[in-house]
């Protein structure tokens, strides 16, 4: 099978995964128990969510767009942007101490062993630059992208200011360009997911071939500086 043949086949897969996922998800996020169970903590809701949003970025295995279904469906898209920034900005301060308190062998367990290449290339050549390359084109990548920061010798004011303002930046575009959508329907998930994964996929791939290109830039000009002589 040709190359080109198997990534066509592979981007097939990712659709129809789409379209079984939209209908998977849209019964639980729009059942009547769902939307109750949110509804009878009153005012305590959007702490729930804020929360959910903490621990799925500090526990980095977890997922947390089906916290988002639940969410849209039950305080619509902006309220929910912003509950997912206030979020975002909480795990942001947390991942990024705990790297920087207790070290790589802290984010090995939290983030866990197939996130940690991605940590360890932003780790190694880690600045002000790649920081906001990385924030802003990998989104998906945000809580491997807190922790890595805290394990550089970045300061934190730089971090946390690049990471504020990249995250509102983040969180218009997306209620500018999704702000029509009803999460209650199946149409409206599976455009959601049929948009979103792509772009996550591809803006992934961008972000971790632009660490690995600077990772090995960065190890062929110290080879180089190893190899020449000692100045007389």
């Amino acid at each position: 099978m040709t190359e080109s043949r198997q990534k066509t086949l592979k981007l097939l897969g990712i659709f129809v995964l789409v379209l079984i996922l939209g209908r998977l998800t849209l019964p639980i996020v729009d059942s009547p128990k769902t939307v109750a169970l949110i509804n009878s903590v009153g005012p305590w809701g959007p702490v729930v969510v804020v929360t959910y949003v903490v621990a799925t970025h500090v526990f980095a295995p977890l997922a947390g767009s089906p916290m988002f279904f639940v969410s849209a469906t039950v305080y619509g898209m902006r309220d929910s942007i912003i509950y997912f920034f206030i979020g975002g900005l909480f795990s942001s301060v947390i991942n990024f101490w705990i790297a920087r308190r207790y070290g790589r062998k802290w984010v090995l367990r939290l983030a866990g062993k197939h996130a940690m290449d991605d940590i360890d290339n932003f780790a190694e050549v880690g600045g002000t630059q790649i920081l906001f390359f990385a924030r802003l084109f990998g989104v998906s990548l945000f809580d491997f992208i807190s922790y890595a920061a805290g394990l550089t010798k970045i300061s934190f004011k730089t971090y946390y200011l690049i990471t504020v303002v990249l995250s509102v930046f983040h969180g218009v575009f997306t209620y500018y360009v999704y702000r029509g959508l009803d999460f209650g329907t199946e149409q409206g998930i599976t455009i959601w997911l049929a948009t979103l994964i792509p772009a996550a996929l591809l803006f992934t791939f961008v972000t971790r071939r632009y660490l690995h290109k600077k990772v090995q830039q960065k190890r062929a000009v110290e080879t180089i500086s190893s190899s020449e002589p000692p100045h007389a």
